[in-house]
């Protein structure tokens, strides 16, 4: 039987899971014949014996020294304290609350506009007053980091994404093991918009934004949930161009999925991928370039051909996964436009996750995603919001901090059923304008 959760625990088990809480990884493939989507998730606990057992090999994982240690605060506060007077140490509620407020510019539609506009007196959102001042978001955004800037330059040299490597390795850990896909997924490239400076930034004049960050994606085709990721980081330096990459990335990216038809384009489609495959027990479906040694030459052969001898099947809509309440903002470290990438594809994934354990989940609404992530901004801002100390300067803002904070101090009491009752047959009163005589109306002579 399938346990409910939260919306924000939907989006915990993509973005944060506890030291306490291991998956089995076994469950994140796709057994041969098996087409339903599904949401699996295993508890266990080690035992002392376990623990005292554990490798020293193992104590080192970077997944659990991650998420032990949790460097985007530590690393933050530290970088904090070093370029800020005055600093004052944030937490987990401080950046919870930044994420949210990040979600919530998503939804609004205002990746692009400046935050001076959404902390606005006049015309900006008063949620974002309420949450936090407009300087306290800033810094946060400002100071934001993932590594120590003073150990960056000897891990630069052995990796190029040393900077951002231990929070993306725990949440690529963590996507596989808590979706299986079902029978057709797609691999594919996906371009995270970037001019900055950095050393495996891509020129792609195909895609709309031509420059940027690539990443390699696996993804189910019926919920498109983003099962793998890799950064592609480019070729090392001073080495050749790499032969077969295609091929290679497709194996990398599937590399745990049996009994599925992997759906790519004609950069990664060979024949010697699709014999590996049929080895796995995987299907592949994809286009060619006629440049490939392996076709025969009468497949290439135009003449003679009757007109419109080959059929092509498109389809009449499109949907936008990710860019429509995209929560990047402009800035020109890549380590952060990788974490607003990384909060996107949580949020899909969580949605996922969420209507797939409650399907009758407001399933009459069209905008059931929006639904979602305005229900996940609330319980990420809202601890936020209880615990500040001075109210913001705005009346509807400070109307609704008081209000959560009233809310979540007032007791819980079952209502009384007379009260209600008698409140509801209750007659209405007058206005202030009314004076309760009758009018009388004046007769024509």
């Amino acid at each position: 039987m399938k346990r409910r959760f939260s919306v924000e625990e939907a989006r915990d088990m993509i973005m944060e899971p506890t030291s306490g809480e291991m998956l089995d990884s076994e469950t994140a493939t796709s057994s041969e014949g098996e087409s339903d989507v599904d949401f699996v998730v295993e508890h266990h606990s080690a035992s002392s014996s376990d623990l005292s057992t554990e490798s020293e090999d193992d104590s080192k994982d970077p997944v659990t020294e991650w998420t032990s240690k949790r460097d985007h605060v530590n690393m933050t506060n530290l970088n904090g304290r070093r370029v800020v007077r005055n600093w004052s140490d944030i937490d987990d509620t401080d950046v919870k609350a930044y994420t949210g407020l990040l979600i919530l510019a998503g939804v609004y539609r205002s990746k692009g506009e400046s935050t001076c506009s959404l902390w606005d007196d006049h015309s900006g959102r008063a949620i974002f007053r309420a949450t936090m001042s407009h300087t306290k978001f800033r810094l946060i955004n400002s100071t934001l980091r993932f590594d120590d800037t003073l150990n960056r330059p000897s891990h630069l040299r052995e990796d190029k994404p040393a900077p951002f490597r231990s929070i993306w390795e725990m949440w690529t850990h963590r996507l596989p093991m808590l979706f299986n896909p079902g029978r057709d997924v797609c691999v594919d490239e996906q371009l995270v918009p970037f001019k900055g400076r950095c050393r495996f930034r891509q020129y792609m004049p195909s895609k709309p934004a031509k420059y940027g960050l690539k990443i390699w994606v696996t993804a189910d085709v019926a919920t498109s949930y983003a099962w793998k990721c890799q950064i592609y980081t480019g070729k090392a330096d001073g080495n050749a161009v790499e032969v077969g990459q295609g091929k290679r990335v497709i194996l990398e990216m599937t590399e745990e999925l049996q009994g599925v038809t992997v759906t790519c384009d004609h950069f990664f489609t060979t024949y010697s991928l699709v014999q590996e495959h049929l080895k796995r027990k995987v299907a592949l479906v994809g286009t060619i370039r006629k440049n490939k040694p392996e076709l025969p030459p009468k497949l290439l052969q135009l003449r003679g051909r009757p007109v419109l001898s080959s059929v092509f099947a498109f389809t009449k809509t499109t949907t936008a996964v990710i860019g429509t309440y995209s929560c990047r903002r402009k800035t020109c470290r890549w380590p952060q436009v990788l974490f607003f990438n990384m909060i996107d594809v949580s949020t899909f994934n969580s949605f996922v996750l969420f209507t797939a354990v409650d399907p009758t989940w407001n399933h009459t609404k069209t905008h059931r995603r929006r639904l979602f992530l305005e229900e996940l901004r609330k319980n990420l801002v809202s601890v936020e919001m209880m615990r500040r100390d001075r109210l913001p300067r705005t009346m509807p803002a400070s109307t609704m901090v008081q209000d959560s904070q009233a809310s979540a101090a007032a007791p819980t009491v079952a209502p009384d059923t007379d009260t209600t009752a008698s409140s509801s047959t209750k007659k209405r009163g007058l206005c202030w304008m009314c004076t309760g005589e009758k009018k009388s109306t004046p007769v024509a002579s």
